[in-house]
C-alpha cells in the first residue's frame, strides 16, 4: 500500500506546526536531533497542529502516523 502524503507548514517556523493529511492522522511524535521524544501525541484527526513556541531553535523531526503507514518529516524551528 502507498504511503499517504502528509503535509507539515510553515516551515521554519517560530511557533506552531500545521499538519495536514490525505487521511486521518493516528499519532504524531516530535523528536530531537538526538532521537529524544519531545512530544507524542494521539490525534484521530486529518488535521492537527503542533505547539513549537517552548522548543529551542533548531531541526526536529516529525513522525506521523496513519492507517497506511508512517512517514517521517524534517521540521525547522527558528
Amino acid at each position: 500500500m502507498d504511503l499517504v502524503e502528509f503535509h507539515v507548514y510553515p516551515n521554519p517556523t517560530r511557533d506552531v506546526w500545521n499538519l495536514k493529511g490525505e487521511e486521518r492522522i493516528e499519532f504524531v511524535q516530535v523528536f530531537d536531533l538526538q532521537c529524544n521524544v519531545l512530544i507524542s501525541a494521539r490525534v484521530n484527526a486529518v488535521t492537527t497542529s503542533i505547539n513549537a513556541t517552548e522548543r529551542n531553535n533548531g531541526v526536529y523531526f516529525v513522525r506521523v502516523s496513519s492507517a497506511s503507514g508512517i512517514k517521517i518529516l524534517k521540521r525547522i524551528k527558528s
